[in-house]
This record gives C-alpha cells, structure tokens and sequence, in this order.
C-alpha cells in the first residue's frame, strides 16, 4: 500500500550507509493504540504497546512516555528506526497539523503544483500525510494543500490559505525562528516567478536578470505596452502610465515629458540631467514636466532642465503650485 511513498513525499534518498543521514518528512502517526512510522523510503512499520508485529524489527525501540512537543522544538523519535534504511527522523502528524500547543518545528518540506490554464500563473503548496480513514478502517496517503497563489494575466493576484493552524507554527533554521506563513509565502513567491518566467507573455518576456522579480513582472503585466525598464525608476510614474503605455519606448516617453518639444539642445540638456537621476537612484519627470509647459524661452529652459539634480529634487519634495511657479518666475 505503501510502495512509493518516497515519490508521494516529494524527497530523496541520499548516501543512506553514512550515520549523518537524515530522511526528512518521514511520519509518525498513533492510531487505536497502534505507533505507524511511514518513511520515505517506502517502509511502514507498527509498533504496538506490548510486542513489535514484525519480528524482524530487532532494532526497534520505543519509549512508552510521552513527549512534551510545548517545551522542546524537537519532532523526531530517535528510539525508532526504519526497518528498510534506519531512518530515525519522524514526524508527527497530529502534533504538526491539529495541535495548537505544538508550536516549533525543524527541517520541515513540502511539495509545489503548478496551475496553468489559459489566463493565469498559479502555485500550490502541498504535504502528502498518512491519516486514519474510519470508515474504512485503514490508514492512507492523502494529499493536503497549504495555500495557493495565483497570478492572473491582468496582473491580478490572489493568495490563499487553507491550513491556518500549520501555518502559524514556526520553523528552526540554523537557531533563527521563521513563522511558517511568511516562510512559505516567500517560498510559493520564488516558485511563481520561476513558472512565469518559464511561461511568460510578451508584456514582460523581454525582462532579464533582476528585473525579472514579482512586483517588476505584475508592474508590465498591468501595463502591457511599456518596453523599458528604466521605468521601475521612475517616481510618480502613476501620473502619466496611461501616456506611458501609448509611447511605449524611453525616447518617446522622455519626448512626451519635454512637451514633445524637438530643439536639440534641449534633447541633449534633459538626456543628460535624466541620465544623473537615474544613476543616483530614480528619476521624476514632475519637475521638467512642468518647466516645459510654463518656459517658452530656450534659454531659461535650458538653465532650469540643466540645474543641479539635488536642488530638483529637493523642491519636488515640497511640491506645490506655488513653489514651482515662484521658481520659475525667478528665471524670467
């Protein structure tokens, strides 16, 4: 019944002769007075209160006492070892699922779905479990989702939760606590790039490298028409996204800022102040926005594009009308 549950369980086998080998996402599960250990290498042993069913379990030991899971951020039953490999690393079930007391826990994995279907990205979290079924009297794999995200082609996202109780626990990971919801979003999050990247639409399969990161994909997702990157940059780019969108390109957008206005010293003077911006971190197009909409004159807006880049900014900090405005009547 068993047989392959080391694929069920999502993990591997690896150098099982060495005594520093340690299966992961091995079960333990007490059931009517019965101790079940399902390791991943395939084997289920049981061991009950008076005598071990398999006589071949010489190396089986189990202690009789309870383990108090509150005090101690240990999951494992080290006095029982897997008749097949000698696994000895076991996770219980109960504990981890359904107690509220339990709350810490170490070396815990788990699987990933992808869902494709036609107008979104989405990926599952997943543990296959043993559980007791009742009714039919026998115990059986199932597989139970712990959340989900999903990314729509609209740049719509939606995650959800399905195992509240697990997910407030907290994982031990080289002595630092990680809250299990946060860990496994920042997880499904990772995964869901991936599978975007791998599957991507043409509003954002020309990104490469750090570009290609959630908020970037969602951001071209939603504007699907933009083909530069320096728009991460840009600040307060809000305002001017639906012109965005119809000039597509740097050059044309940068065009549209100056008032589409064709001098080449101005070209030249808003390239050169736009191309400091971006090197110090970000570039507004407020600023020059504006001047070329109130400054006829080449030469004071020449002087004005072409100011220190610090003192720009430094006065859209304070935007208002009536700061602009006076700034700019100091230059007639």
């Amino acid at each position: 019944m068993f047989k392959g549950l080391i694929t069920l369980l999502n993990a591997s086998i690896k150098d099982i002769d060495s005594p520093r080998y340690v299966v992961e996402n091995s079960w333990y599960l007490k059931e009517q007075g019965i101790h079940h250990f399902f390791c991943v290498c395939g084997n289920h042993d049981s061991i009950g209160y008076r005598r071990v069913k398999n006589p071949y379990l010489d190396r089986v030991k189990f202690k009789k006492e309870e383990v108090d899971f509150r005090k101690i951020p240990n999951i494992y039953h080290p006095d029982n070892r897997c008749s097949k490999c000698g696994n000895e690393r076991y996770l219980d079930i109960n504990a981890l699922l359904f107690d509220s007391k339990t709350r810490f826990w170490t070396e815990i994995e788990w699987g990933y779905e992808e869902k494709l279907n036609g107008n979104s990205w989405g990926m599952v979290a997943f543990m296959h479990i043993p559980r007791f079924k009742y009714e039919k009297n026998a115990i059986v794999i199932e597989k139970i989702e712990l959340s989900e995200f999903t990314v729509g082609y609209d740049g719509e996202q939606n995650y959800v939760e399905k195992l509240d109780l697990f997910l407030t626990k907290q994982m031990v990971i080289d002595g630092k606590y990680y809250q299990i919801r946060k860990l496994l979003k920042k997880r499904l999050t990772e995964k869901i790039v991936a599978l975007m990247i791998l599957n991507p639409l043409d509003s954002f399969a020309w990104l490469d490298g750090e570009e290609q990161v959630l908020e970037n994909l969602i951001f071209f997702l939603k504007n699907p028409k933009i083909r530069f990157k320096d728009i991460l940059y840009w600040q307060d780019r809000e305002m001017f996204l639906e012109i965005f969108n119809e000039c597509q390109y740097l050059e044309e957008s940068l065009e549209f800022i100056r008032n589409f206005r064709q001098e080449k010293s101005l070209k030249k003077v808003q390239l050169k102040s736009y191309k400091k911006m971006i090197a110090l971190g970000g570039y507004s197009p407020i600023a020059d926005y504006i001047f070329t909409r109130t400054i006829d004159d080449v030469n004071q807006l020449i002087k004005v594009l072409d100011m220190d880049v610090d003192i720009k900014m430094q006065l859209l900090n304070d935007y208002s009308h009536e700061n602009i405005n006076y700034f700019i009547d100091s230059f007639k």
